[in-house]
């Protein structure tokens, strides 16, 4: 009986429905199986149900560029045990291995000459288990026909016993070659490399694969004076683990894209030799430490020479530090790799030589105690203290015990990157960075001020000119004790706060300078004060720069910063109450002892009521006429009348009309004589007078009406109104929640 109950298959429009996969061909189908009792090389073999025992006939068996598909059956096992034991010389045939894991058909390179070889053009090769048996295997597979694909194959090179010194050879005819999705093992010493690319082939794509070994050579190599051309390799992970030996190593001035690659080497400027390939985002990890990846190389630059660090090109000494290390030790001959660290940022900080422009990396899970003030003092110009890993794996400045600890930055031109700094065991610190030297740098860090039980009094404080603060976050708690995240003192030019996130119940305000300082810039952070009553930013009123582009949450508008004398501009307010309100312009070109007194809007809305019975019925005098229903507060920008196709006109061309409030009843527009010609067909009530064309402004813009029973009302007096039809705008904009302008039809 057949596989299924269409013993001879099912086709559709006359091709072939094989399987569930992505078969679909017009070409002959076989099937090879080693395990099958009844496998034979014959020319009646080659079916399902009487397969063919080795790969080779199949290929023999199969028409040139007709799309026939070879099935190779789990279990299956087939020996390499010579040159082109397996010679893939008919052009278009896939090879398709069934199964999954070391279930998948298996070929065994068992001699030192072993071979497959790709002869013939568009062959494809897939989901096979490749392993060795013989001791030095020179290259399993030799392409050199254009269009090869291997994907989704199980590769091992070497272990204990055999190895094989290279996977796959290319000649300059293997154009478009593809290695796809597979997983390749050589940990055990003997391998050259995995893939070496030879002549001048074009279009080869190395992508989505694994590969970890112990290669003399590299993974991924090229000999002198083979250029191939327009090479994309790219979301690999590649791990050497020979010692001073590539990942990738294109010796040649071969061309293409090296992209989102994970290198794996001991040397930082080994992970690549590009030859002249373009590269983006490639990053690169210590083979010996479990630290997390840095970018390979710098941005704008062209590779990493002999000598290079991670990250940052340097003229100084680079100390490593981790106190997760088991050999980790403040003594004077360590802290030079990541294998032997120091033990503290202290120790490696006086190891350093001001002015060299020394680095000291420190190493993701790293934790550093400060107790008290001498603990951990930056006192060496121009060190950069570089903190690695991501997220919570950053290395943690800890302080506790004493409330004078903290990280004291004394020396100029230092600068503190990716760390986390905590203050959460001990409660009223004093500060918990102190800033007394020019240019000092402090981004991308994580500072915990406080938690429910502990905080700080102050974090950053600096004094000195030039100092930058910028990408950090500042993380508070809803609990009292904090005065500021960030605070200026004494009288330092040319500080820079910019796009920090502060949250916290700040005392003082989240940005603070109780000194003259001068040409400050403070752009671009979002402030959050829990604090009832005060400013999320808070400057002396002699403290001069521009405060710009910042987002300021506070529970009142007129506490939501004080910008001294600086300039201010494109600042916005969102009311803590109110969070899902939106945020608010703040005013600029105000001065700041009005600013308590702005009252901030949402949108500006339009309100319109028609009066399209005769101005002659219910225009008597004296009589009002509600225009607009007010609920709630809000504030009116304008409120005009347009004339209809019929003049307004009054008995004895004496009437007046006002627009305003009750008890204010021409506080929108001032009382005007409804004379001969005065409120013409089209003209515009506005500003005093009515014409065509007239200005929308009245002597009330800006006017504060209350619905509290106060509506939009129009007055007529002296004389009864005798003619007309008209329209009323209003303009207005809330200043309390579901308040409303509704206008009507009169």
């Amino acid at each position: 009986m057949g596989l299924t109950n269409f013993p001879f298959g099912v086709s559709s429009f006359g091709v072939p429905l094989i399987g569930s996969g992505n078969y679909t061909t017009t070409g002959n189908v076989f099937f090879v199986d080693s395990g099958a009792t009844n496998a034979s090389d014959n020319t009646s073999s080659g079916n399902k149900e009487v397969p063919f025992l080795t790969i080779e006939y199949a290929f023999g068996r199969c028409t040139s560029s007709n799309g026939d598909i070879i099935f190779v059956m789990p279990g299956h096992t087939e020996d390499i045990d010579g040159a082109a034991a397996i010679n893939a010389d008919v052009a278009g045939v896939r090879v398709v291995g069934l199964g999954e894991g070391r279930n998948r058909p298996t070929l065994t390179a068992s001699n030192t000459a072993s071979t497959v070889t790709v002869t013939a053009a568009n062959i494809t090769w897939e989901n096979f288990y490749i392993d060795t048996s013989a001791v030095v295997v020179v290259n399993l597979f030799v392409v050199s026909a254009a269009d090869f694909t291997m994907r989704n194959c199980d590769i091992l090179m070497a272990d204990s016993t055999e190895q094989a010194a290279g996977f796959l050879l290319t000649t300059a005819d293997a154009d478009r070659l593809k290695f796809l999705h597979n997983y390749v093992d050589s940990t055990n010493a003997g391998a050259v490399d995995c893939i070496n690319i030879i002549g001048t082939n074009e279009g080869m794509e190395i992508g989505y694969n694994y590969i970890h070994g112990d290669f003399s050579g590299a993974p991924i190599q090229n000999p002198t004076a083979n250029v191939a051309l327009n090479v994309w390799i790219h979301d690999n992970y590649i791990q050497n683990d020979n010692a001073g030996e590539h990942a990738i190593e294109l010796v040649s001035a071969v061309t293409g894209v090296i992209e989102r690659n994970h290198l794996v080497t001991d040397v930082y400027a080994l992970a690549m030799d590009p030859g002249s390939c373009k590269m983006f985002n490639n990053s690169w990890c210590d083979s010996a430490v479990d630290t997390g990846h840095v970018s390979w190389p710098q941005p704008g630059v062209d590779s990493a020479g002999a000598g290079d660090q991670p990250q940052v090109a340097h003229t100084g000494e680079v100390f490593f530090v981790d106190s997760g290390h088991a050999d980790a030790a403040d003594t004077v001959g360590y802290g030079l790799s990541p294998s032997s660290p120091f033990l503290t940022i202290d120790f490696a900080n006086d190891q350093c030589t001001a002015s060299n422009g020394d680095t000291i990396y420190v190493m993701a899970g790293h934790t550093d105690s400060v107790a008290n003030a001498t603990d951990l003092n930056l006192d060496k110009i121009g060190v950069h203290v570089i903190g690695l890993g991501e997220g919570d794996n950053r290395p943690l400045i800890n302080l506790i015990t004493a409330d004078t600890a903290d990280c004291a930055i004394s020396a100029a031109s230092v600068r503190v990157s990716n760390m986390r700094i905590a203050c959460v065991t001990f409660d009223s610190m004093t500060a918990m960075m102190t800033i007394s030297a020019a240019g000092v740098e402090v981004d991308h860090c994580d500072i915990e001020m406080a938690d429910s039980g502990q905080q700080a009094d102050k974090c950053i404080t600096t004094n000195s000119a030039r100092t930058y603060i910028h990408n950090n976050i500042f993380r508070g708690s809803a609990d009292d004790g904090l005065s500021s995240a960030v605070e200026i003192t004494s009288t330092p030019d040319g500080v820079r706060i910019i796009d920090n996130n502060i949250v916290g119940q700040f005392s003082g305000g989240g940005i603070q300078c109780a000194s003259v300082a001068t040409n400050v810039e403070v752009r671009d952070n979002f402030v959050n004060n829990t604090a009832t009553g005060v400013a999320a930013i808070v400057f002396s009123t002699t403290a001069t720069g521009i405060i710009k582009d910042n987002m300021m949450v506070t529970d009142a508008v007129g506490t939501s910063f004080d910008p001294g004398s600086c300039m201010v501009e494109g600042n916005k307010y969102s009311d803590s109450g109110f969070l899902d309100g939106g945020a608010m312009d703040i005013p600029y070109g105000m001065a700041a002892a009005n600013v308590a007194g702005f009252v901030p809007t949402n949108d500006k809305f339009l309100s319109h009521t028609a009066v399209t019975t005769a101005m002659s019925t219910g225009w008597d005098n004296p009589s009002t006429n509600t225009i607009f229903t007010v609920t709630g507060d809000v504030i009116v920008w304008a409120a005009w009348m347009v004339v209809g196709g019929t003049a307004i006109t009054s008995s004895g061309n004496t009437g007046t009309l006002e627009l305003g409030v009750t008890n204010n009843i021409a506080v929108l527009q001032a009382s005007t004589t409804v004379g001969s010609g005065v409120f013409a067909a089209q003209d515009v009530w506005s500003n005093g007078a009515a014409t065509p064309g007239q200005d929308l402004e009245t002597s009330g813009a800006g006017t504060i009406v209350s619905g509290d029973g106060t509506n939009i009302i129009a007055t007529v007096g002296t004389a009864d109104l005798s003619a007309g039809v008209c329209d009323f705008y209003c303009i207005w904009s809330p200043l309390t929640p579901s308040a409303t302008v509704v206008g009507t039809t009169i």
